[in-house]
């Protein structure tokens, strides 16, 4: 029954997110839309350029390979970002409006992951929509080929990147509770996940010692695989171990936002951390 009640509040959360987000649906779209179509176009041309001045084939990557992965790759990673609402749980506890929260039976963590559900809902359903329209339409076609298999092992894969994303923000933000601005912290996530996730270049490319750091990392998550499963770099035989992977970085980045928010709650006070 307690559990039952706890999924009740959390997914009222959410309906109450989604429909305040709907009441600016256009301006939220098109600024989903324009970061996504921006960021292909910039990466397109960057790397036409780059295979413009090579042999055609890079790591043994054909451009039309490489397109279709950079293109898969984008969209993944505007899928996990939210990063609006994260954000705000530093605000609020620099101006002490984090008390609504402790003097309600709900768990800060889990009402800000639902809030931020919510905030990206329609934007993801939106951008998930418009490009199985045109991979589908593309794949008919014959310009790519894509597989029910990989589709559906990248979604699978993006609900750990948006948990993943979701935890690196708040970690950042729970600093707040001993510093004054952690904005400049989630600036230099957001550019060093355009390295780090892959989406500015595939993994597979990588020297083979920056590669085995790198597998072993959160990061390659939020567009790298699921990405790589869409694009079909990475096998469907490698998703149970990818996996597994995920889900152990899920556990210790939740945990160690649980341990910062419990540390730093103890030194809140009424006026603001």
């Amino acid at each position: 029954m307690p559990s039952t009640i706890a999924i009740r509040k959390y997914t009222a959360v959410i309906r109450v997110g989604i429909s305040k987000a709907m009441e600016y649906r256009t301006n939220f779209i098109s600024n989903s839309f324009l970061w996504l179509i921006i960021t292909v176009f910039v990466q397109v041309c960057l790397w036409q350029a780059v295979y413009a001045s090579s042999d055609g084939n890079i790591a043994g990557s054909s451009v039309s390979e490489m397109m279709l992965y950079i293109i898969c790759a984008s969209i993944c990673l505007s899928l996990t970002y939210s990063g609006k609402v994260e954000r705000a749980a530093a605000e609020e506890i620099r101006n002490g409006e984090l008390n609504k929260y402790l003097l309600k039976p709900i768990s800060h963590l889990l009402y800000t992951f639902a809030t931020s559900l919510a905030d990206r809902a329609f934007g993801f359903c939106f951008i998930v929509l418009l490009a199985a329209v045109i991979g589908i339409s593309a794949s008919i076609a014959g310009v790519i080929s894509l597989s029910i298999t990989g589709c559906v092992l990248a979604l699978m894969f993006i609900v750990f990147a948006i948990i993943l994303r979701f935890l690196m923000s708040m970690i950042i933000s729970y600093l707040a509770f001993w510093m004054d601005e952690t904005w400049t912290f989630h600036v230099v996530l957001d550019i060093s996940l355009w390295f780090l996730s892959g989406m500015m270049l595939p993994m597979s490319i990588l020297p083979e010692s920056v590669r085995r750091v790198s597998d072993v990392l959160p990061f390659q998550y939020l567009a790298y695989v699921p990405a790589g499963f869409l694009s079909g770099r990475l096998s469907p035989e490698s998703a149970l171990s990818l996996g597994g992977v995920g889900l152990l970085w899920v556990g210790i980045l939740w945990g160690l936002t649980v341990f910062i928010w419990r540390k730093g709650v103890i030194k809140f006070g009424a006026y603001g951390g």
